[in-house]
């Protein structure tokens, strides 16, 4: 509660009753603007600073993921370079191998069992050709 004392000292000091209420209007609308400027400067700082924090967080996840491919095909590189050097072993090993004469194949193919049988059945629907 206020005082009446204080309120009319107050009053005589401003100049009368009207100049007290119109000092606090002044004050009142004061304290709007600081408010009003703080709010207005969080609505708008906010989702600056966000934006920011988020653009450094994508940026970061780019490098992340480039430098993982980086490593991945590196990896990869690795093991080609290791399927290609077992290759070469196991060419030179067959080429170091003694090769085996091996029939010729109109010979392999009169001495195989299924010729004779693919020579005395029937075509379906025509006839022989041998």
């Amino acid at each position: 509660m206020w005082d009446y004392s204080e309120l009319s000292a107050e009053a005589r000091k401003l100049g009368g009753p009207d100049a007290l209420r119109a000092a606090y209007i002044q004050i009142g609308r004061r304290l709007g603007q600081q408010r009003a400027f703080t709010l207005g400067a969080l609505a708008v700082g906010v989702p600056v600073a966000g934006w920011k924090v988020w653009k450094v967080y994508r940026d970061r996840r780019a490098v992340a993921a480039s430098q993982a491919t980086a490593v991945t095909s590196e990896a990869a590189l690795a093991t080609e370079e290791a399927a290609l050097a077992e290759a070469e072993t196991v060419l030179a090993a067959v080429e170091a191998a003694p090769t085996v004469d091996e029939p010729e194949l109109e010979s392999a193919a009169e001495s195989s069992p299924w010729a004779a049988v693919a020579q005395s059945t029937p075509v379906a629907g025509g006839h022989v050709s041998a």
